[in-house]
């Protein structure tokens, strides 16, 4: 208990020299902070990267960076649009297939994630050491779990030993080839630096990285010094107390995380009673693939889709497409007539319309997607 009690101090002492420091500030303006609300979205970094590049010497730049070995320089390569295969970011050449999953917001793992998106890699042909795995995490160099890495997460089949999979942070690798891709680029090509200026600018503030935090990042690793170390520690004590205190956090974060998932469970359970209440059971056949996970097919314009409240990369609602992509006609029609309710709807290739929420929102904004299924799904005849 007396640890706990220690912990919980030194996050409350922490999270108060962050409020004061922060109000000591300077004023500051990020357009991308300004315009997004404070929260960029993982598909919104996807994108970022993604339009990046498609500049070449910017793509050469990157893969140079983090896959030396196997560097490649040819034209005959496809960097394919974002969330294509239900991949993040994929890039194809001739001999080597590139996947980026994108975790810079530290989304849950999903069940079987980067074994199904591997697989598809190896159907298409690729050979197991040509097929490569970029991971990127916010601030840690944690590598995806087996519930990612295994067949439906169950831990029995796994990936080939010689796929290729990497990990690294935003915080630390991309931040730093982002300030140096910025350096590289001429001052004429205004547009482009000016882009990459925000983006950087906005990670910094995000990570509290940039040189305004430098103040307040000493006072914090003062006092964690200050509360874990005493005078008479050399080196290696103060090295063990840290790995110390890091394992007590860890397990911490453990306990913490399953009762996360026990709350969010019952969230669902929640909107599942108030969402059957509505639309009953026996006239609706409504589908719950796991407890994080409530949806219901119906048919538009003859494709077969999915009204979901559900976890992907992050709690969402949205329609979702069953067997394959809706031809563009159909999908362009159904995502601009959501967006008359829903208006901040995104749309990629298998969901056509869907968007983030949270657990204050997530079922006001499933029943009025609900009540758009109603009004515009096929008719039986």
């Amino acid at each position: 208990m007396k640890k706990s009690n220690l912990l919980f101090s030194l996050s409350n002492q922490v999270e108060s020299i962050i409020r004061d420091e922060k109000a000591l500030m300077p004023f500051h303006l990020n357009l991308l902070n300004t315009a997004l609300e404070g929260n960029m979205k993982e598909t919104a970094h996807s994108r970022f990267l993604w339009q990046l590049f498609r500049v070449k010497k910017i793509l050469e730049s990157f893969t140079t960076r983090f896959f030396s070995k196997i560097f490649w320089k040819t034209d005959k390569y496809v960097l394919n649009i974002p969330d294509k295969f239900r991949i993040d970011i994929s890039l194809q050449t001739e001999t080597d297939f590139f996947i980026f999953e994108n975790k810079v917001n530290d989304a849950q793992e999903q069940c079987g994630q980067i074994y199904r998106y591997v697989n598809h890699a190896l159907r298409d042909g690729y050979r197991p050491d040509h097929v490569h795995v970029l991971y990127l995490n916010s601030e840690t160099h944690d590598s995806p779990t087996e519930y990612s890495l295994s067949k439906n997460g169950e831990g029995k089949v796994f990936l080939p030993e010689s796929v290729d999979i990497k990990v690294i942070s935003y915080k630390e690798e991309i931040v730093s080839w982002l300030e140096d891709t910025y350096n590289e680029i001429p001052s004429n090509e205004i547009y482009l630096k000016t882009a990459l200026f925000q983006y950087l600018d906005y990670l910094k503030e995000k990570f509290h990285i940039s040189k305004r935090y430098s103040k307040m990042n000493n006072k914090i690793q003062q006092l964690l010094k200050d509360k874990l170390f005493n005078e008479q520690m050399d080196c290696l004590q103060r090295l063990d107390v840290i790995t110390d205190t890091k394992n007590q956090l860890d397990q911490l974060k453990s306990f913490l995380d399953k009762l996360e998932e026990k709350e969010e469970s019952n969230r669902f359970q929640e909107w599942f009673d108030e969402i059957t209440k509505r639309y009953p059971i026996k006239e609706y056949d409504w589908v719950r693939d796991n407890e994080y996970d409530i949806h219901i097919d119906f048919l538009f314009h003859g494709n077969l889709l999915s009204a979901c409240l559900t976890i992907d990369n992050g709690l969402c609602w949205g329609i979702r497409c069953q067997n394959k992509a809706m031809p563009k006609k159909w999908a362009t029609t159904l995502h601009s007539s959501v967006q008359l309710v829903l208006p901040r709807a995104q749309t990629t290739e298998w969901w056509p319309a869907w968007d983030y929420t949270s657990y204050k929102n997530g079922l006001d904004r499933f029943l009025t997607l609900m009540a758009w299924v109603i009004e515009n799904e096929d008719q039986e005849e």
